[in-house]
Formats: structure tokens, sequence, C-alpha cells
């Protein structure tokens, strides 16, 4: 019992910080994504790919570009075009991050609680004396 509260307290912060650090390496890992689709995206217009200025003039700028370029501007302004979001594509899905459930049981929820531990702690340290003890002897 003394062992139990201990290391049972112990061993319950230990797996929430594992916790954590499993939501925080998916995160992390999902901010990654975001950066690389970010970088791939200014590569793109670094090189100035005509596919993706194209797609970002008409989400950003409401501008697409008009059939026939010899009797007309090469860009008009449109709003009755439906917009279509290029930085949104940036955005990867969402990580679904995993829920602690932490385990249950009567002796954890003993030494867990600051009230109850005390007696129990008591308890085990009485058990302790009593078992260090001799042993009573009607022979001499």
């Amino acid at each position: 019992m003394l062992a139990a509260c201990l290391l049972l307290p112990a061993q319950d912060r230990r797996d929430q910080v594992r916790w954590q650090r499993d939501r925080a390496r998916m995160m992390l890992a999902h901010e990654q994504e975001r950066l690389d689709r970010a970088r791939a995206l200014q590569e793109a217009i670094d090189r100035r790919d005509p596919i993706v200025l194209r797609a970002l003039a008409a989400a950003e700028l409401n501008l697409v570009p008009v059939p026939d370029p010899d009797t007309s501007p090469p860009v008009v302004l449109t709003s009755s075009r439906p917009r279509a979001d290029v930085l949104a594509s940036l955005e990867p899905p969402l990580p679904r991050l995993p829920e602690r459930r932490a385990p249950r049981s009567m002796l954890l929820d003993l030494v867990r609680d600051p009230e109850t531990r005390i007696w129990v702690l008591a308890g085990s340290a009485l058990c302790v004396l009593i078992g260090l003890l001799p042993p009573a002897n009607n022979r001499r």
C-alpha cells in the first residue's frame, strides 16, 4: 500500500505527460504539413507557374482571363464567378487528437485524492509497524 501511494500517482502523471507529448507531436506534424504546402505554393509562385498564378488571380483578385485576347484586355474584373479559394488548399485536414482515458480503480482513486491518501499512508505505515513487531511466544 505504501508503494501504491508513491508509485500510482507518479505513473498517472507519467501517462498524462505521454498523452500530452503525443498530442503535441500530432499538432507539430500538422503544422509541418501546413508549412510544406505553403513552401510548395511559394515555390510555384516564384517559378511563375501559370496555373497557380491564374488560380490565385481568379480566387484572390476575382480576375479571370477573357476568352478572346485580340479584342479585349487580357484580364477583366468579374463578380459573377464563384470564388475558388486557392489558399484553403494549403490547410491539411485537422488531425484527430487522441483523448486521454485515465485508468479507473478504487485503489487509484484512494491514493489520488489528497484526503484519503493520508489515511492510506497512515494505515500502510501502521501495517508495516505491526509487521515489524516481534512474534508473541508463550514459551520461555
